[in-house]
């Protein structure tokens, strides 16, 4: 190559001396020089057919899943009361799933000649937490045990009666029939009276019945002076509703507190126990508007009611002679009649 680089510098000197001008060239590439060249050449090639036919692969697949999800939204504002509870809200913001729109199409079909009996279900639980207050409402834990635990009822719930409350943990292990865990149900009993715990768990949701303070201690007082600590069955009602420990029960176990724990009034926080049971993620019922309060729970998590949900299976024992006039006036029952505020207005956003 040296050499033939030195002829050419020689054949333009002599040229230039000459006085006959000629250009100075490059030399041609020999064979051997070329094939480096075209083993680039292919294997830029080669990328750019591997590029080209990747984007067509992205394009189709992006193409088939838009397409798809546009089904699936169409499903969504048609059938969303099937469906609702089982897609995850990351996929609805992919779909670009309005809720208010899915709300209105769901009222839409509810209030059409040929609506069936559709229910809206809102929620995902993973943790059942049954708050069970003392004398109210045992009878809803069927509700609850029912509805997430369906392969219980799968045959039947003709001859479940004898079953209900405590015998449904023992007849029905909920590990093995329920889809969700219940989380304060290992000890044999519905809740077992256990308090509000607090927890950061979305799917943790959180249930209680409460009732009239008045009527409850009337209940509990006719169960043989539930959680008195006089020992004495001769009692009046009116001291017994006096006991230190007696009042505000529901109020305090929504605090975290027992009902029989001792705790000062002044130190009974209600705008946090309003403020626990306004969660979506608490649902409650009063015990004296049953029929309603079963309404709201099929509004909120699906199904529909069912004959034995309506049952009382715990009747509270009538004695009048037990029933004499007592002052009650506790912040157990300010709380209660704001309970019911909030009650009130979510019967009325479901339409129960």
């Amino acid at each position: 190559k040296r050499k033939q680089k030195l002829r050419t510098c020689c054949d333009t000197l002599k040229s230039n001396a000459n006085g006959t001008s000629r250009p100075f060239t490059t030399p041609r590439a020999t064979t051997e020089e070329r094939l480096p060249l075209k083993k680039k050449k292919g294997l830029k090639m080669m990328l750019c057919t591997v590029f080209v036919v990747g984007m067509c692969v992205s394009i189709a697949v992006i193409s088939t899943v838009v397409a798809d999800l546009h089904v699936l939204r169409r499903s969504l504002l048609c059938s969303q009361k099937d469906l609702l509870r089982y897609v995850p809200s990351s996929l609805m913001q992919v779909c670009e799933v309005n809720t208010l729109d899915v709300e209105n199409a769901t009222a839409k079909l509810e209030n059409s000649p040929n609506a069936t009996s559709l229910t809206t279900p809102k929620h995902n639980v993973s943790t059942l937490y049954w708050v069970h207050i003392e004398k109210t409402g045992t009878s809803f834990f069927n509700t609850l045990f029912f509805h997430f635990c369906p392969r219980a009822t799968e045959n039947s719930t003709d001859n479940l009666y004898p079953n209900m409350d405590v015998p449904l943990l023992k007849k029905y292990n909920p590990e093995t029939f329920c889809d969700v865990h219940i989380s304060n149900s290992k000890m044999g009993c519905p809740g077992c009276h256990h308090p509000y715990k607090a927890t950061d768990d979305e799917g943790t949701h959180h249930f209680t019945m409460l009732r009239d303070p008045l009527e409850r201690l009337r209940s509990a007082y006719s169960f043989n002076r539930h959680l008195s600590k006089l020992k004495d069955p001769n009692i009046t009602f009116e001291t017994y509703v006096n006991e230190p420990h007696i009042p505000d029960c529901q109020l305090k176990m929504i605090l975290g507190h027992h009902c029989f724990d001792m705790v000062e009034p002044d130190s009974l926080n209600m705008s946090l126990a309003l403020e626990r049971i306004s969660s979506p993620r608490f649902f409650f019922g009063d015990t004296g508007r049953w029929n309603e309060s079963i309404c709201l729970f099929h509004k909120w998590y699906g199904g529909s009611p069912r004959d034995f949900e309506l049952l009382n299976n715990r009747p509270t024992k009538k004695r009048s002679s037990f029933f004499n006039d007592a002052d009650y006036d506790f912040k157990e029952t300010v709380f209660f009649n704001k309970a019911m505020t909030i009650f009130n207005e979510r019967l009325k956003i479901a339409n129960c």
